[in-house]
């Protein structure tokens, strides 16, 4: 969208999780990307984990000015086909993707975003068995944003979000299952190089539990940053990464249970990517 605003709802209270999720991967992965001479980008991925080694394929090329088609395949082979067009020449801040999945499951979608200066709404319509249309919308004005979601159109699985942004921090709370589920964030840029940031999630009924995360993020130089986090679990996690040559980035995790030390071995995880 050509126009800024309050963010869609998605986006409220993100900053927080890019710090305190961004990067981090315990598997060993491989990842390639590359654009051919025609504009057609390409990106590759191979993993090797627990449950074995799997991989994607992702395409995407612009049709023509207004419309950007993208595709994507796994190694259990399903496929997803997504248009994305822009309507800005006709009503600006307006997108509208079609989305088909081939799959055991398979689905299509279509999605809409329309963004304003004040205002934001967007919405997903389910096309698979019986149409199901879901949708959010957000107000927002000199820094303060209030949004609702609801699933299906069901008032009994609406959500509701506030998130204030001032020059250097953002605050956020997300309330889902008529307040049984609670997660509150801030996060703070300290300078242009360290973030810090903090999330409590509070969960109520049958799986009633509480945590806090706190986690920071930091530039080290042009080439290299790192990020580290721990919870009220006791789980501490880092990641390094490091750009070893211009088309080339390492990215290296570590996780620890220090509840459990003696007993479990920590997780580590290793990700190789190629940007040609």
């Amino acid at each position: 969208p050509t126009m800024g605003g309050p963010g869609l709802y998605k986006d409220l209270g993100k900053k927080a999780s890019k710090v305190l999720d961004d990067d981090y991967c315990f598997d060993i992965k491989g990842e390639v990307k590359a654009k051919a001479s025609n504009g057609v980008k390409f990106e590759g991925a191979v993993k090797d984990n627990k449950k074995g080694v799997s991989g994607t394929l992702k395409t995407e090329w612009k049709a023509c000015k207004w419309a950007t088609i993208k595709e994507t395949l796994d190694t259990e082979g399903k496929v997803v086909a997504e248009a994305a067009m822009n309507f800005n020449e006709y009503l600006d801040g307006l997108n509208v993707t079609a989305e088909t999945t081939i799959a055991k499951k398979g689905g299509r979608k279509v999605k809409f975003d329309y963004v304003h200066e004040h205002f934001t709404a967007n919405g997903t319509l389910d096309l698979a068995g019986n149409p199901k249309l879901s949708a959010s919308v957000v107000g927002g004005y000199e820094g303060f944003s209030v949004g609702v979601d609801a699933e299906d159109l069901n008032p009994d699985k609406a959500c509701g979000a506030v998130q204030y942004k001032g020059d250097n921090f953002q605050a956020a709370v997300i309330c889902k299952d008529k307040g049984r589920d609670l997660k509150a964030s801030y996060v703070q840029d300290v300078n242009s190089n360290l973030a810090i940031a903090a999330e409590f999630t509070c969960l109520r009924g049958e799986k009633s539990a509480n945590l806090l995360t706190l986690g920071m993020s930091h530039k080290c130089d042009d080439d290299a940053s790192c990020r580290a986090k721990i919870n009220t679990e006791g789980i501490f996690s880092v990641v390094y990464c490091q750009r070893l040559k211009s088309d080339v980035t390492m990215k290296l995790s570590g996780q620890i249970d220090t509840q459990k030390l003696d007993n479990q071995a920590p997780r580590v995880g290793l990700v190789l990517t190629a940007d040609l």
